[in-house]
């Protein structure tokens, strides 16, 4: 069933797990100002009836509070919406770790579709769409495929600062 959270889940460092939405919601009860997951550990989301989907100010990687970040957290995600509803800053994927895209829509309100802060690494493949495009500072991301855009003001398709950025299609 849809579910509506009133906490961040978090998978903790060490552990593994497979979240398929199955078709339903996942939201967190304050979508603007809190994120529905952090991943500490090794985790793989997915949507095997293609109409599931997250609703948060988006899911964080590897989000530690700061010197705590974990940057061998790993996501992956094979499929499924993800909606960033914070409209200051929040994105559908906030990496701090590992990251592999390789299906999925992302959607932001208010910040970067994808964002991936120091020491974080991600690789997008083809069939993702990014509608607010991607963020890397300190970072190291790389573009196999996808439709990635800029459609809210202050957006780049791609920002890159200080950042390995290799893109091979898209």
């Amino acid at each position: 069933a849809d579910i509506t959270v009133s906490e961040t889940l978090a998978l903790a460092e060490g552990k593994t797990a497979v979240l398929n939405l199955n078709g339903k919601t996942l939201s967190h009860s304050d979508e603007v100002n809190k994120y529905a997951i952090n991943n500490l550990g090794n985790l793989t989301l997915k949507d095997s009836v293609g109409t599931g989907s997250v609703n948060a100010r988006g899911i964080y990687n590897g989000y530690g509070n700061g010197a705590d970040n974990v940057a061998t957290a790993k996501i992956i995600i094979q499929s499924g919406t993800y909606n960033a509803k914070g409209t200051n800053g929040g994105a559908a994927i906030f990496n701090y770790g590992i990251a592999e895209i390789n299906g999925g829509s992302f959607t932001s309100i208010g910040g970067y579709s994808l964002n991936n802060q120091a020491g974080s690494s991600m690789t997008i493949a083809d069939g993702v769409t990014a509608n607010n495009g991607i963020y890397c500072s300190n970072a190291k991301v790389t573009v196999n495929g996808g439709n990635i855009s800029g459609n809210r003001s202050g957006c780049h398709v791609v920002y890159a600062w200080n950042a390995e950025l290799t893109i091979n299609g898209g």
